[in-house]
């Protein structure tokens, strides 16, 4: 029989620079954290990220991890590793502006902008249907 419970830092070693990644949770609430820890401690950089906002900066309000440390989403921008983010909700994370404007240097380029997209997530998903069946 195979162990499937592996640890954080295992979980992520596929996800490399330039992927797609999509992480659940609303304003930090339901992130996984521990797999955000484990994708900053790897450092990829260049990252889309499709959530349902931009998680929360350091110093935000969240409940007893207040000021303490950025929440979801927001620990990947706070750490130049998104390009690009695809959410439903802007969300309140004072970042996010400055990744889609290029005036942090997403990921350490400072003569590209990275983009926002906002709608429903699970349409920016959805593969494109060639047989009519869905809307």
């Amino acid at each position: 029989m195979f162990n499937k419970i592996v640890s954080a830092d295992e979980a992520v070693a596929g996800v490399q620079d330039g992927m797609t990644i999509m992480v659940g949770g609303f304003l930090g609430t339901g992130s996984p954290e521990v797999l955000m820890d484990a994708l900053v401690r790897k450092g990829v950089k260049h990252l889309t990220v499709i959530g349902n906002d931009g998680g929360l900066a350091e110093g935000q309000p969240a409940g007893e991890f207040a000021g303490k440390t950025p929440r979801g989403i927001g620990k990947l921008l706070e750490n130049h590793m998104v390009d690009h983010v695809i959410m439903s909700h802007v969300g309140v994370n004072p970042r996010l502006p400055q990744v889609y404007s290029g005036s942090a240097g997403n990921s350490g380029r400072e003569d590209q902008s990275g983009s926002l997209r906002t709608g429903r997530s699970s349409d920016t998903c959805r593969s494109r249907n060639t047989d009519g069946d869905r809307p």
